[in-house]
């Protein structure tokens, strides 16, 4: 009887453990992975042309111009994934809003090699980043 509890423990764990590993490898790894890309990437000044969102994510559409040629983007962070965690998403929109309203540019950052991938905020939220690792 010990043993098949002990085979049903182990069981459990492995399937367990393969699940956590899997979530991590879909989620943290490329998140880390893109955000070491990211450091690379150079800056420039981009019109918002749309901010808004909910309660656990943030959006935006804006415009910059690189080597004379417009480009039209929408990523605001790293992760590509809603999520509740802190208060990002609420102060990041205020901040997009604000700028939009007053016509302001924000900076954002771009691939130099494919300029069109370009991001508002490059910074790892590491946060987040610990929820997906731990998860």
């Amino acid at each position: 009887m010990r043993f098949v509890g002990a085979l049903m423990g182990i069981t459990f764990g492995f399937i367990f453990a393969g699940a956590g590993g899997f979530i991590a490898a879909e989620t943290a790894v490329p998140t880390y992975f893109t955000w070491l890309e990211m450091k690379e990437w150079n800056a420039t000044q981009a019109e918002i042309i749309d901010a808004g969102g909910e309660d656990n994510s943030v959006t935006a559409t804006y415009e910059d111009e690189v080597a004379g040629k417009k480009y039209r983007g929408e990523r605001v962070y790293i992760a590509n994934f809603k999520d509740n965690i802190g208060s990002y998403h609420t102060d990041m929109r205020r901040y997009l809003t604000q700028k939009r309203r007053t016509a302001q540019p924000v900076t954002i950052w771009f691939d130099p090699d494919n300029p069109v991938d370009s991001v508002i905020d490059r910074d790892m939220r590491w946060g987040l980043f610990a929820l997906m690792t731990v998860f």
